[in-house]
């Protein structure tokens, strides 16, 4: 039997539908997914090389998905990132939220 930690089952969720979202896919754009932990948070984290970072799980203390926002570190979460939580009831408005920073980022790019 395998088994995931809920934090990590729920970041990977968000990573599946990103992946499938077309705003997304059809982008030139790229990101890279890559797992983090912090603690009893287990997640993952979205960037695209440059400064700013999503890091995405289910948070310590609740039920609520977090996406922290904020510079990038390797494997962990950034004290900048810290500072900067969203908090999310569903995976779905997690999701809608953070289509709206990645296609508004793209499009700030261009």
């Amino acid at each position: 039997m395998v088994k995931l930690t809920s934090s990590f089952a729920r970041a990977l969720s968000i990573a599946t539908i990103l992946q499938s979202e077309e705003r997304i896919m059809f982008d030139k754009h790229i990101w890279y997914i890559d797992a983090y932990q912090n603690g009893r948070e287990q997640g993952i984290t979205i960037w695209d090389g440059s400064r700013i970072c999503y890091y995405i799980s289910e948070h310590r203390n609740s039920d609520e998905i977090v996406i922290y926002k904020g510079k990038y570190i390797m494997q962990s979460l950034s004290d900048d990132a810290y500072k900067h939580p969203n908090f999310f009831t569903g995976i779905e408005i997690a999701v809608h939220w953070l289509i709206a920073e990645l296609v508004e980022k793209e499009n700030k790019n261009d």
